[in-house]
């Protein structure tokens, strides 16, 4: 199933709540790398890099693109995703 730009951005918000993740915390590398973003496609990676800077213009998550990208969950994603 290809991942569209929604389906990244709660995938996102899901892990860091599966994870129980507080404001300030970073997804791990080796799950956004190794386990996550190694199986997009090259379409999908586009949308992930849409999707997560979406999230961080909401101000859910702030964002470090690159080759290894770094996404923190702020105060806002935090109340978002456990309330």
């Amino acid at each position: 199933m290809i991942r569209n730009k929604k389906m990244i951005k709660m995938d996102i918000l899901d892990k860091f709540k599966e994870l129980e993740l507080e404001e300030g915390n970073r997804l791990p590398a080796t799950w956004l790398q190794n386990d996550y973003f190694r199986r997009l496609n090259v379409f999908e990676k586009k949308a992930f890099d849409r999707a997560v800077s979406e999230l961080a213009s909401s101000g859910l998550v702030e964002y470090k693109p690159g080759d290894c990208p770094g996404v923190k969950l702020t105060r806002l994603g935090e109340n978002l995703i456990y309330c």
